[in-house]
């Protein structure tokens, strides 16, 4: 019954057209007996069925608009359900530490993440006021609820790195769920940055020259499937990675 309520523009709209069909058929007829019925038809009547009649056409694209945005939310669903990827590319770098703390607010367990580049996030902040409030964000959220995990990947290749390893190392010496390691790396050899929010998105970062923050092509992906090689990718270089407490080389 309410299904039917909910359809009654359908309804009144077939109706009027068929007395507005009418009404112009009627027009082209002799009086004879139809005199009576032309004249219930005036121009006042069809004035006010005129009005009736926007205002079941407006009723009718509302109801179209909604049936859209539920189809849409559907679909998206499915996507999501089937492991269909979501991308997203991003293009300043404002934007990008945006993202990344949008994305964070939405997380409830994990972050993996990968830095190899030349400059430190000390550089960064600096270069980019979201920066700092990303960094920020990042440390208080290990601690904000019992039952997560931060893991970074620090790529050392210069003093700077290694000393910031060192620091993030001895701030994680009291944190359990707080887990830093360094992977020697030559700058001049390109990377790829990720990180991954729990099981389903994964932020991936490309720069071909190390030195030039303004080249970098980033991409926020939602999806299972992405997320799931990114984690695997993440876990074969942790393995490698040397722990904190292990001096560095040379």
């Amino acid at each position: 019954m309410l299904h039917y309520l909910s359809e009654w523009h359908h309804y009144v709209y077939g109706i009027l057209t068929f007395i507005f069909i009418g009404a112009y058929v009627l027009h082209f007829l002799p009086q004879g007996k139809l005199g009576r019925l032309k004249g219930i038809l005036e121009t006042e009547t069809i004035l006010m069925l005129v009005l009736i009649f926007v205002a079941v056409i407006a009723a009718r694209v509302e109801h179209t608009g909604k049936m859209a945005n539920k189809r849409w939310e559907q679909a998206t669903a499915l996507f999501r359900r089937e492991g269909f990827q979501e991308f997203k590319t991003i293009t300043s770098t404002e934007q990008i530490f945006r993202e990344l703390s949008d994305a964070l607010s939405h997380t409830k367990k994990e972050i993996w993440a990968t830095g190899f580049r030349p400059d430190t996030p000390k550089i960064l902040t600096n270069y980019s006021s979201a920066a700092a409030g990303w960094y920020e964000d990042l440390d208080q959220w290990a601690n904000a609820q019992s039952g997560r995990t931060y893991l970074r990947l620090v790529g050392l290749n210069n003093e700077a790195t290694y000393e910031w390893f060192q620091e993030e190392c001895t701030k994680q010496l009291n944190i359990s769920n707080r887990q830093f390691k360094g992977l020697e790396w030559d700058e001049k050899v390109p990377f790829i940055n990720m990180i991954i929010f729990d099981n389903d998105e994964v932020f991936l970062m490309f720069r071909s020259d190390p030195a030039l923050i303004e080249q970098t092509i980033r991409y926020r992906i939602r999806g299972a499937e992405m997320t799931k090689l990114a984690r695997e990718w993440f876990q074969a270089m942790w393995e490698i990675a040397q722990d904190c407490n292990k001096e560095k080389s040379g």
